[in-house]
């Protein structure tokens, strides 16, 4: 389990906390952007609109990592999921990764409980 932890560590760039036990690249990108819109509270046409408003940018952040690090889906698929262009997912990525090494409770709070979910309804199928 350690090996499987490291491995998944490395890929995404921080210490894995709750999904070591998902398959990296194996999870479906539209159930991860349905429990990030439920934990949210966001609509699908909310998360993809061009507002910078902070409760949109948020959600649309977690969409771009986690599909990003548990889909395998490169930067030009994560933004034909939600009308962005590559650059822009490239950019949100780094700045989710800046905000999960400066533990900002911003993006930390949503994405544990985020993670919990997909891994309840991963261990459970």
């Amino acid at each position: 389990m350690a090996e499987a932890e490291q491995k998944i560590t490395t890929e995404i760039g921080r210490p894995v906390n709750l999904l070591y036990k998902i398959k990296v690249n194996h999870m479906n990108p539209q159930l991860i952007i349905q429990q990030v819109l439920a934990v949210c509270g966001v609509t699908y046409g909310e998360l993809v609109s061009k507002s910078h408003e902070q409760r949109y940018v948020v959600p649309r952040r977690i969409v771009m990592w986690l599909t990003t690090y548990y889909c395998g889906l490169s930067d030009t698929e994560v933004g034909k999921l939600i009308n962005r262009d590559r650059s822009t997912v490239s950019h949100g990525i780094v700045s989710m990764n800046d905000s999960l090494d400066v533990q900002d409770d911003l993006y930390i709070v949503p994405l544990k409980q985020i993670e919990t979910q997909l891994l309840q309804i991963t261990n459970a199928a």
